[in-house]
């Protein structure tokens, strides 16, 4: 029994009942949650919070930033101090109107195993296993792990739905919830979704549409999706041009006036 300083019972221990146990790490003062596995908690006499997001948290990720100044490709400061990760979820103090990420590098190995699966698509450029080969992401908002669905139709239904607006626009149901000035409203996007799931929708678009929630105009693409696809054809092409940097493909300085950008091939799975 944990007591406060009037006396009066704060905690109570009681002997462990089953094989189950359980841990804490720690007191913490807030949290910022995303899905089932990123989150970024602290305390509120704690310079920094603790940020875990899969894919996006090392310190080595993503600490290049890239904008569009008068059609050319430049280095931005948005992750100069912090991760992607960090950016994000500290946004999520104010979730009403988060400002959309800048397009983020980050290096990968090439393995064996992708190139023994195509050898003659990767004969023709400078890779060879064990190379660090670049890619370029945008921050994924919207998660569908922290929704809890009520059938496997469901789930897949809005699976292959997410998944194409994804690989076509750069994004998917956020598309739904900007605000005049381009900003996510993450909260009214969580609320909403979370409420047509548990009252059983199949297809969210319809459900916000009939409901007269959908907005008059709906950009589907994400606004940095042009300078992610600029830089992923330049970085391809300089890769099919056989220029190495010791054991690193380095991303070139240069990724503007380009007018040809070679093999028409995407590189994003490595």
């Amino acid at each position: 029994m944990l007591e406060g300083g009037g006396g009066e019972a704060l905690v109570q221990l009681l002997p462990r009942d089953g094989q189950f146990g359980f841990e804490m790490k720690g007191f913490y003062d807030y949290g910022r949650f995303h899905g089932a596995g990123n989150y970024q908690i602290g305390c509120l006499n704690q310079d920094k919070p603790s940020t875990v997001m899969r894919a996006y948290d090392s310190k080595d990720d993503g600490q290049v930033a890239l904008v569009d100044v008068d059609g050319a490709l430049v280095k931005g400061n948005m992750f100069d101090d912090n991760t992607p990760a960090e950016v994000f979820l500290d946004s999520l103090s104010s979730p009403t109107s988060i400002r959309r990420n800048d397009v983020f590098i980050r290096g990968l190995i090439f393995k064996l195993k992708k190139f023994a699966n195509s050898p003659d698509r990767w004969r023709n450029t400078s890779l060879v296993p064990g190379d660090t080969v670049y890619q370029f992401y945008l921050i994924r908002e919207m998660s569908l792990s922290q929704f809890t669905f009520n059938t496997i139709k469901q789930f897949k239904k809005f699976d292959r739905k997410v998944g194409r607006l994804r690989g076509k626009y750069g994004q998917s149901f956020e598309s739904y919830f900007l605000n005049p000035d381009g900003s996510l409203n993450y909260k009214r996007m969580i609320d909403l979704t979370d409420f047509f799931i548990l009252n059983g929708s199949l297809d969210l678009e319809r459900a916000l549409k009939k409901n007269l929630l959908l907005p008059d105009e709906i950009e589907y693409e994400h606004p940095a999706l042009s300078i992610r696809s600029l830089a992923q054809d330049v970085y391809n092409h300089v890769i099919s041009l056989d220029v190495r940097s010791g054991d690193n493909i380095e991303p070139s300085n240069e990724l503007e006036n380009y007018d040809d950008y070679g093999d028409d091939d995407d590189y994003d799975d490595y």
